[in-house]
């Protein structure tokens, strides 16, 4: 679940993303929320759209900071590369036991 409202060209905005989703992790500037938790939402959504601009311009360049330095293609390549990997090390056992993960870190 995200919801995102961001303007390139003044450098603010607002994120607000599911805490069950791996990359709130990696976005600092993003309000991380229970989508379940409806209250949450309402009072999330609330507070991104009444935040004033330099608080967003904040929230933004953290994010922004991140965000283009990723690139799907390279990151779906690295995922597949590490599954061929995990496959052909335990050929003999299967895959249990391993965690796939970006960077060799595990998600």
């Amino acid at each position: 679940w995200v919801f995102c409202v961001a303007h390139s060209q003044d450098m603010s905005g607002s994120i607000i993303v599911s805490e069950f989703i791996g990359s709130s992790f990696f976005l600092t500037g993003a309000r991380k929320i229970n989508p379940w938790n409806s209250v949450q939402v309402m009072n999330t959504l609330h507070e991104v759209l009444v935040m004033d601009e330099e608080e967003q311009r904040t929230a933004f360049r953290k994010d922004q900071s991140y965000v283009s330095t990723q690139d799907l293609g390279q990151w779906v390549n690295q995922n597949l590369n590490e599954i061929k990997v995990a496959a052909s090390s335990d050929n003999n056992k299967g895959l249990e036991g391993n965690v796939v993960g970006t960077a060799n870190q595990a998600v």
